[in-house]
């Protein structure tokens, strides 16, 4: 098809010898045109010869009179909707240009690219039959339209391909199932084991363990008890275990408490940061911290403690509660209106938070690059990148400028920048940021 020239479809408007035309029309100029619009693309027999033809009707006419004519004598003069021309085929909801023998496939050969992967996967999530005799209810044209990848690569390969990949799919499912009768077979002629390597019982299920689950919570709040003290309250621990495996067993079984405590903390509990202007951004945090200590309260002080340093050390200015243009969705939360001074220059990268639980559970974060628009003696910007994780929002922020100092405490870290007024000694008086 050159290009520029209007291409035939459904709905498009043409002209065409009015003495071309079927059935034939009587007392008619030679030369008179008629203005039709095509309806479909057929082959039709004229005696012993079978040409391709369209089927119209006459602009001004009955809608319900069908004619016909060679293609050969049409002329386009509009066009109608891309996805109803008679050079492409229908293929669900994308239409598969009519490919010439001389196709040009992408540079990304079919064994590397992304559409080798699409039809892989639609295998193996059942989209696409694998089973030889499903192969017959899903056409290779309603294959080639599940992605517009697809329609990159040569039409013409794609039977092939889609075999190939169907029967690398059927023989692995073949081994699986031997895997898995060779496995049954070794679990049966292999009983499992009463007894570990060092000579005593397994830990999982054995008393000892239950003991523990009910001892733990105590054994954390009281930190002046030592495993040994523990150990030896109960002849569980004793009689199964010596002490140097008991206690790797208590660090084990807090680990464990620990992990499923956090995987169970809700996905709308998280600190999420967020974007409120230029120069401050909005902090939601849950009302209630799920930092491991010996219990909330402590908890709550230490949190109140080091939102009052943030407020004296005056890097930024946190406002409680005042936050007139910024909806909270997230409910039994507080927002923190960080206010950043005018030294300090905030970029901001939007990024997305996934759920330890559910990545399909998703909320909208900032990463912030901050930087002093001071230099320091050298003349060149000192960087120091920081990442951590406070809740179940991952938080990474990076800060730029000449950092004097940085502790980490429960509830997160504490930075320390150069300040541009000295203090009273002479030195320079460090902001300090808690966050």
């Amino acid at each position: 098809m050159r290009k520029g020239k209007l291409r035939p479809g459904v709905g498009c408007k043409a002209t065409i010898l009015t003495k071309f035309i079927h059935p034939k029309q009587n007392n008619i100029d030679a030369s008179h045109r008629s203005t039709v619009v095509l309806l479909s693309n057929e082959k039709k027999t004229e005696g012993r010869k079978s040409q391709e033809c369209y089927t119209f009707r006459f602009v001004d006419g009955n809608n319900s009179d069908i004619f016909y004519a060679v293609k050969t004598h049409f002329k386009i003069i509009e066009e109608g909707r891309n996805e109803d021309f008679f050079d492409s085929v229908s293929v669900g909801e994308i239409r598969v240009e009519a490919q010439s023998k001389k196709f040009k496939e992408p540079k990304m050969k079919w064994r590397k690219s992304k559409a080798k992967r699409i039809l892989y996967n639609a295998l193996l999530e059942g989209i696409i039959p694998v089973d030889d005799k499903n192969f017959q209810q899903m056409s290779l044209e309603d294959v080639y339209s599940i992605d517009p990848e697809l329609a990159l690569y040569d039409y013409s390969k794609l039977k092939n391909r889609l075999n190939r990949l169907r029967n690398k799919i059927l023989e692995l499912d073949r081994r699986a199932d031997d895997d898995l009768i060779a496995f049954n077979n070794y679990k049966k002629n292999h009983k499992p084991s009463l007894f570990s390597h060092k000579g005593f019982i397994q830990w999982q299920g054995s008393s000892a363990q239950e003991h523990l689950w009910d001892d733990l919570e105590d054994y954390v709040k009281d930190p002046s008890m030592k495993p040994m003290e523990l150990w030896k309250s109960r002849p569980e621990y004793m009689n199964e275990f010596p002490l140097d495996a008991f206690r790797d067993k208590i660090k084990q079984e807090i680990r464990t408490a620990k992990y499923l405590h956090t995987v169970a903390i809700p996905v709308n509990d998280a600190y999420i940061l967020r974007k409120h202007s230029d120069n401050t951004c909005l902090l939601t945090y849950p009302s209630t911290d799920y930092v491991f200590a010996n219990n909330r309260e402590e908890i709550a002080s230490a949190q109140d403690d080091c939102l009052t340093d943030a407020l004296d050390d005056e890097l930024w200015t946190i406002h409680q509660n005042k936050t007139p243009d910024v909806s909270n969705p997230v409910p039994k939360t507080k927002n923190l209106l960080l206010v950043f001074p005018e030294n300090v220059i905030i970029e901001w990268e939007d990024v997305v938070n996934r759920s330890l639980v559910n990545d399909e559970n998703e909320f909208p974060g900032l990463s912030l690059t901050v930087s002093e628009t001071h230099p320091n003696a050298s003349g060149r910007s000192v960087g120091h990148f920081v990442y951590w994780k406070i809740g179940r929002s991952d938080i990474r922020m990076a800060m730029k400028g000449p950092v004097q100092q940085m502790r980490k405490n429960r509830l997160g870290f504490q930075f320390g920048f150069a300040g541009n007024e000295p203090s009273e000694g002479g030195g320079a008086a460090p902001d300090m940021a808690m966050f």
